[in-house]
């Protein structure tokens, strides 16, 4: 006996196929709607990424303009910092100058109130003298007035002999007179010399160093080239007044001048003191062209560029000075100078 078998009908199978796919389908949707929701979530931190990658970019495309801006600023920099080291050297060396032009000032203002008050002790004791002198011819004069009948008498009983012994004495206190009126003579030429020169110098008083300097007072020398000695850049010459023979000058060297050991310097460097051993050359002599004096500076002329003629002037001899120091100028030499007392030592 056969069993019925149950058929299935083909509308439950198409139902069967359409379920599954709308399944298919719906789930289909969903996945793709979450991973929708999950790219917009993620998006915003891709977009700041992406920003922040287009920054990178930029910036690394900029930074060799903004290298190069630097080092352009780092040769200004250089540029500016070497200018003020030349800056403040060259700050310093004023300051040095000024310091030596200040020094130069004092000395001389020192030296000025000096020769001020020789010059009022001077003309004090000139006046004394020329008062005693007066007096005293004034009193020869009335002496002789009066002893003139009486000395008659006397000459008259008087042998031959006694007078001509007499008038030898009286001949020799005359040249004795004479001498001390030639003296005297040289001492107001002297103290005229003095007044001119403290007239100039106290019209400089108040002034700038350039100011003096172009008033022939004082005159910077060249500078010595770095690494040497200011002394051994000098040629040395001493200005003084020699008694008999009026203003002399006398290079300072190893012809002129012995040397004599003295005490060592503050770093001991050996020092001498020097002696005069020949007489010097009268001005009048050292101003002429073929003088010792015009030859000892003509054969150290190549000199010119590095070395200065400086000058040692004793307290009577500013006039011969003034006038050696513009012959010398006009050869072409750099001059400088400093006092020295009379009777003062010449060490080097």
């Amino acid at each position: 006996m056969e069993e019925d078998v149950p058929q299935l009908s083909t509308d439950s199978f198409v139902d069967t196929v359409a379920n599954t796919v709308g399944m298919l389908i719906v789930f289909t949707v969903i996945t793709v709607a979450t991973t929708h929701r999950r790219a917009a979530e993620v998006d915003p931190e891709l977009e700041k990424l992406h920003r922040r990658r287009g920054d990178v970019e930029r910036a690394e495309k900029e930074l060799p303009r903004i290298e190069a801006e630097i080092a352009a600023k780092q040769q200004v920099l250089a540029g500016l910092t070497s200018r003020h080291v030349d800056a403040t050297k060259e700050r310093d060396r004023a300051r040095a100058a000024h310091d030596s032009a200040r020094g130069i000032l004092e000395a001389l203002v020192r030296r000025e109130r000096g020769l001020a008050a020789n010059l009022e002790e001077l003309e004090a004791a000139y006046r004394r003298d020329s008062s005693d002198v007066a007096r005293a011819e004034e009193e020869q004069r009335r002496a002789a007035t009066e002893l003139a009948p009486a000395e008659l008498s006397l000459l008259e009983r008087r042998s031959p002999d006694e007078l001509g012994a007499e008038l030898d004495t009286l001949v020799s206190e005359t040249r004795t007179l004479a001498s001390e009126a030639g003296s005297l003579a040289q001492e107001r030429v002297r103290l005229a010399e003095s007044e001119r020169s403290l007239r100039e110098r106290k019209a400089l008083l108040g002034k700038t160093i350039a100011e003096m300097s172009e008033a022939g007072l004082v005159r910077l020398s060249v500078r010595a080239p770095p690494g040497t000695d200011a002394y051994r850049n000098s040629i040395w010459v001493e200005c003084f007044v020699q008694p008999g023979r009026g203003p002399c000058v006398r290079p300072i060297d190893d012809r002129n001048y012995a040397k004599e050991p003295a005490a060592p310097g503050p770093r001991g460097e050996p020092r001498y003191v020097l002696k005069a051993i020949l007489e010097g050359e009268e001005l009048a002599r050292a101003l002429e062209p073929d003088s010792a004096f015009r030859r000892h500076l003509a054969e150290r002329a190549k000199l010119k560029a590095t070395h200065c003629v400086q000058f040692l002037v004793r307290p009577d001899a500013y006039a011969a000075f003034f006038a050696l120091r513009k012959a010398v100028r006009e050869d072409g030499w750099d001059v400088r100078w400093e006092p020295i007392e009379a009777g003062e030592s010449i060490s080097m």
